[in-house]
């Protein structure tokens, strides 16, 4: 359903708007509707006079037929329990009969059925009945969604899940059994207790997500997870019992999205995914699941909802807007880590999300991920003193006394590279020189050498693509990638340009190049899911990399064996051995795998091969030790000014304790110097914009956008 040309320009008629409004408008035209309503300064409040309107209809007097009625608030927030169309029943105290069951009282309803505490006549025995609303018994897309959700709870065997002991049909209303839990849902537990205690959101978490491993793993995605879907039993150890209800909106991914009813999209818009709210069913898979149930544990942790709103129109709105309010800021004593899980789980983009329930099972049995570290510890009892500490601070100078960062540092030296778009460093191809030398390439493909000592220059060669990095590979061969997979190699000890062999990557692309420094005749090529090798001198490939469940951000060399150690979309850091060269990367051992971050991230390992630092796009530092990953040795926060960050490097300056950060910040570039042992923070690099930056003997250089390579030794 395009969007209609009207008096007010672009915006939808009044009968698409009220389509859309009330969730019943085609699920391919929401994606637009929503992206228009983001901008649209009038259609929000239309939005909100259908609405309203709505609801008066559906509550006027002035309705009569009891039909109409139904209709009505099936369209809106209002429930309607059709009890008088119930077969009756010879126990007068009950609504009701369906089968042999005499149905009592109403413990739950929701948008497509009810739920019954209701006694077996054949035994006595108290069980839950749940069936259609009447209007919607007659509809037959319903009655197969309703039947699915039976079959479906019939089909999987799970402690976490309630057993179904009958389906059954009395007059045209279906219906199914099971027993009846103690307890009482999450949303209930929330509102009752206020933020719960952070081993019981992992307790339930836990549970949750085996649920969720148990469906993926028979090919179905629940696609209605909230806090009123999972049911709490308190055991008497005072461990949480967690049962997930309401099957009625599981699908599979090659289910008919006919039996999906438009209107799920304004159902419970606090918990949908945002690919959910798209009406994109194409879209829609195991990560949407996560994401409800990220939405669940930021409730549990702060007893506010991820996208608050007192209707679901407002709710609608701050879904379009997706700005979360980080946990941290709600609740000042929630532990870092735990924090990172649950900002995992909400990524809006499905793919930098929390790939699996497998991936999250890990995460949630990290032993220390409700250590809470000194620093966030004081941060938490602090907080409550913040604004009557500023002021006694103030009026004691202190303002005019903190520390300042240092001034930035200046090159020490400077070379012109006209058009250099890629760059790298080493020895003189000159087996007699002392100097260190350039290559770099251009936007045609020309490269060049240059010693840095002004020796000697020369226009080297050509390729035949655009170059995207340079790699001079244990001295002796020069690896050129390009843009869409191509990798040439030279050789470096060379007067002449005499090309090597040339490969093309087998899906085109090329994220990163990476040299093992005990490996002297094989270079790797990192893409978004697959790590490869390729021999330099014998023109041999191994292509069976290892996989991973999630993309691959970036590797890095461990400096004093063959272990990498890959940066994963996911928030973990997986440590590789390669073993032999003849099983390179077909026996890859992982002796490390650990959840480091929530945000995009990169890593660099310290020359001592014990250290490992982590830096995310929200400005947090951590450092580890390699012999106890799990434990965090140092954590800093860094100001980047902005929330759009984009990490372009990050690497220890040689065996010091200080850390080279290269960013993109909005528009500009940024090099500074980290030193997690002292209280500076960031030591700024002089550079215009610098687009590249590396080491050399342990200092550092970089490539500026004025087209100068910049070397700092003295920092």
């Amino acid at each position: 359903m395009p969007l209609a040309q009207t008096s007010i320009g672009t915006c939808p008629s009044d009968t698409d708007l009220r389509q859309f409004t009330l969730g019943t408008g085609p699920p391919d035209a929401m994606n637009a509707f929503l992206e228009h309503l983001a901008t649209c300064a009038l259609c929000p409040d239309r939005m909100d006079q259908i609405w309203n309107s709505n609801t008066s209809q559906a509550t006027s007097s002035s309705v009569q037929n009891a039909k109409e009625v139904n209709q009505l608030l099936s369209q809106t927030i209002f429930e309607k329990l059709d009890l008088d169309q119930l077969p009756p029943s010879d126990n007068t105290n009950a609504y009701g009969r369906l089968g042999r069951f005499d149905l009592m009282r109403v413990i739950g309803a929701g948008g497509m059925g009810i739920v019954f505490s209701a006694i077996d006549t054949r035994d006595d025995s108290t069980v839950a009945v749940k069936t259609l609303r009447f209007y919607q018994s007659k509809d037959k897309s319903l009655r197969e969604r309703f039947l699915l959700e039976a079959h479906a709870m019939q089909r999987l065997v799970h402690p976490a899940f309630v057993p179904v002991l009958e389906i059954g049909e009395d007059r045209g209303i279906p219906f199914f059994v099971m027993p009846l839990l103690k307890g009482e849902d999450c949303a209930n537990l929330i509102k009752r207790l206020g933020p719960l205690p952070f081993p019981m959101v992992v307790d339930i978490a836990r549970q949750a997500t085996a649920a969720l491993d148990a469906i993926h793993a028979n090919g179905l995605i629940h696609r209605d997870i909230k806090p009123s879907n999972l049911w709490i039993q308190i055991l008497d150890t005072g461990k949480p019992l967690v049962t997930l209800l309401d099957f009625g909106l599981v699908c599979t991914n090659e289910s008919d999205s006919s039996l999906t009813g438009t209107g799920v999209i304004l159902g419970t818009p606090a918990y949908l995914s945002p690919e959910q709210t798209e009406g994109a069913d194409a879209k829609v898979g195991p990560r949407s699941d996560l994401f409800s149930l990220g939405c669940v544990l930021y409730e549990a942790v702060t007893a506010t909802p991820v996208f608050p709103g007192t209707t679901s129109l407002d709710i609608l709105r701050n879904h379009i807007k997706f700005k979360i309010t980080p946990p941290y800021r709600l609740r000042r004593d929630l532990p870092p880590q735990l924090e990172r899980l649950i900002m995992g789980l909400l990524e809006r983009n499905p793919t930098r999300r929390t790939p699996n329930t497998s991936t999250l099972a890990r995460q949630l049995n990290n032993p220390n991920l409700l250590t809470i570290p000194l620093v966030s510890r004081r941060q938490a009892m602090w907080a409550g003193a913040t604004v009557a500490a500023t002021a006694a601070l103030s009026a004691s100078g202190w303002w005019l006394t903190r520390p300042k960062p240092e001034a930035k540092i200046t090159p020490d030296l400077v070379i012109d590279v006209p058009g250099a778009v890629a760059l790298a460093t080493d020895r003189s191809w000159k087996q007699d020189s002392l100097s260190h030398a350039l290559v770099w390439a251009d936007s045609t493909g020309t490269l060049y050498r240059k010693e840095t000592n002004g020796a000697l220059e020369q226009t080297w060669g050509r390729v035949d693509f655009p170059v995207q990095e340079i790699h001079i590979c244990h001295g002796k061969m020069v690896a050129i990638c390009g843009t869409h997979g191509q990798l040439q190699f030279v050789p470096w000890q060379s007067d002449g340009w005499n090309p090597g062999f040339a490969f093309v990557t087998p899906n085109k692309t090329i994220r990163h190049g990476l040299i093992l420094n005990t490996l002297k005749d094989l270079f790797f090529t990192i893409d978004a899911d697959n790590i490869r090798s390729y021999n330099y001198n014998t023109s041999a490939k191994f292509t069976n990399g290892p996989s991973f469940d999630s993309p691959i951000i970036h590797a890095i060399k461990h400096p004093s064996t063959n272990n990498a150690i890959i940066a994963l979309e996911s928030g973990e850091a997986v440590g590789q051995n390669i073993l032999t060269r003849g099983l390179i990367l077909k026996s890859m051992h992982t002796w490390m795998r650990i959840l480091v971050a929530s945000k995009p991230f990169l890593l660099a390992c310290h020359e001592d091969s014990i250290s490992m630092a982590c830096l995310d796009t929200a400005g947090m530092l951590t450092v580890r030790n390699l012999n106890n990953p799990e434990v965090v040795i140092q954590q800093r926060k860094i100001n980047f000014k902005s929330d759009n960050v984009k990490l372009l490097n990050f690497f220890y300056k040689g065996n010091t304790n200080k850390i080279l950060t290269h960013w993109k910040n909005d528009s500009t570039t940024t090099a500074c110097l980290i030193d997690y042992n002292t209280s500076t923070i960031t030591t700024q690099l002089e550079a215009h914009a610098p687009l590249l930056a590396g080491q050399m003997d342990g200092n550092i250089w970089l490539l500026d956008s004025d087209e100068r390579w910049k070397y700092y030794s003295n920092s």
